[in-house]
């Protein structure tokens, strides 16, 4: 197996975030002081609106209410529960903007105030468009109850539009399977369209034209104030951000879209050139290769924890040409093959 000297990127949830999460632990009459304390959180770190927890360990106290608890659909059943204006000023800019598709683009460029769990993207298709988010999280039931909440809360954004009498949904996707036949009605019943599973990515799937409704919120002005505020928050957390988790985010989104990363091309988006990223990155301990591979590999291993997903799926996926490639990539990083890894999972 074959390691690379540059940390592993941390993933985080704001304070903002992990709040809501207790008020719904809360809800549930669950021990909420006990899981704070497994997270490794102060009170006073979470009075911080700047503060930032990691996600992972959050994570695995989270996996721990879920498999306890007696719903199977937690997650879903969980988003109509989640005030989009406790998420912070990504919340009251999503209320404010003037059409559907600014509060898309809004939610997809400003969702790293709240943190980077995952990756949304705005996917054309003739005559449609779909939302997706792709799931950082490692545990599979984790993934698929995080993707339902956030999918149930995005159609409940849908229903800001001034035309909300009916629904727009035409689809709704997820990667991940049914958790059984017979909760399939249940998630028609609860986005009102039909819901199809083991698909190649989760996502919301809309008309595009009703990218141009109007929004009943819609306040141009103000809009504009809460947006220029956020682009300020986001260049001061760029700045605490290092090179090489600037280049993994960027890696994780371009590979989010089922396209290959190219060095030069990740260079032009942060600001360089393809010689002054690698000078860069060489002096923090890393190069552009290893840090392709260890997001491969990230991605690799959560995709081959869920049965759904084909060995030459997830290869062609992480730009693998060829499934035996893939084999051969994964066991010199991982030290077995993409079959025996998963076998692994099942014991």
């Amino acid at each position: 197996m074959i390691g690379t000297p540059s940390s592993p990127h941390r993933f985080v949830m704001s304070s903002t975030i992990v709040n809501e999460l207790l008020r719904w632990t809360h809800w549930e009459g669950l021990d909420t002081p006990t899981l704070i304390k497994a997270w490794g959180i102060s009170a006073e770190a979470l009075q911080d609106p700047a503060g930032q927890h990691d996600a992972l360990l959050i994570e695995k106290g989270l996996c721990q209410v879920l498999a306890a608890n007696e719903d199977p659909l937690l997650g879903l059943h969980m988003s109509p529960k989640i005030n989009i204006t406790a998420l912070g000023i990504i919340g009251f800019i999503a209320q404010t903007s003037t059409t559907l598709g600014d509060l898309i683009n809004s939610v997809n460029h400003f969702g790293n105030l709240v943190g980077d769990v995952g990756i949304p993207s705005l996917h054309h298709e003739p005559g449609s468009v779909i939302w997706t988010w792709d799931c950082h999280f490692t545990d599979p039931l984790m993934i698929r109850h995080a993707t339902e909440c956030l999918l149930g809360c995005w159609a409940g954004l849908l229903r800001l539009r001034k035309q909300s009498a009916s629904s727009i949904l035409l689809a709704v996707r997820f990667r991940h399977s049914a958790p059984s036949p017979a909760l399939e009605k249940e998630y028609q019943r609860f986005f009102g369209c039909p819901v199809y599973f083991d698909q190649p990515i989760s996502g919301l799937v809309l008309p595009s034209r009703n990218l141009a409704d109007a929004m009943s919120l819609a306040d141009p002005n103000l809009h504009q104030t809460l947006a220029l505020h956020a682009e300020q928050q986001m260049q001061a957390q760029q700045k605490n951000t290092s090179l090489p988790d600037k280049v993994r985010a960027q890696l994780r989104a371009v590979l989010a879209r089922g396209m290959t990363p190219v060095r030069d091309d990740i260079a032009e988006i942060l600001g360089l050139s393809g010689r002054s990223l690698h000078r860069k990155l060489e002096e923090s301990g890393c190069n552009f290769r290893e840090l392709m591979d260890e997001i491969r590999l990230d991605i690799a291993r959560t995709a081959l924890r869920t049965p759904q997903s084909s060995v030459a799926s997830i290869g062609e996926q992480l730009g693998f040409t060829e499934s035996q490639s893939f084999i051969r990539w994964f066991k010199k990083m991982e030290g077995v093959t993409p079959g025996e890894f998963r076998m692994q999972q099942e014991y």
